[in-house]
């Protein structure tokens, strides 16, 4: 639970950055990564971090797309080195998971009739 709180306490110390596109994805980012390397739960850690985001962008109306399969797998591939590879105070663990964000988390848009 401690683990959760700290995630959580750093997603929260955004709140005060004014660009909302910027906020969004710095707490997105911390939820991704945070969860995938810091691993509070028994399994399932990048599971539950990915379906964190989706739905913590969804509610905020931006959607994480994937186009084709390549995408997903070097989105999965990216949590499991993010899991696996770093080692404490890499700056990648979040640097790279904010950059991919950066580039691959977009608007909802609505089509209407």
């Amino acid at each position: 639970m401690e683990t959760l709180n700290a995630i959580f306490d750093k997603v929260n110390s955004f709140n005060d950055i004014s660009d909302r596109r910027t906020r969004i994805i710095k707490k997105a980012t911390h939820i991704l990564a945070g969860i995938s390397y810091n691993q509070p739960f028994i399994e399932g850690n990048r599971r539950t971090s990915h379906y964190l985001v989706k739905n913590f962008l969804g509610r905020n109306l931006y959607q994480l797309r994937f186009y084709n399969a390549k995408e997903e797998d070097q989105f999965a591939d990216m949590l499991r080195r993010t899991a696996e590879e770093k080692f404490e105070d890499d700056p990648t663990i979040y640097s790279e998971v904010e950059e991919y964000l950066t580039r691959k988390v977009e608007d909802i848009k609505f089509d209407y009739l």
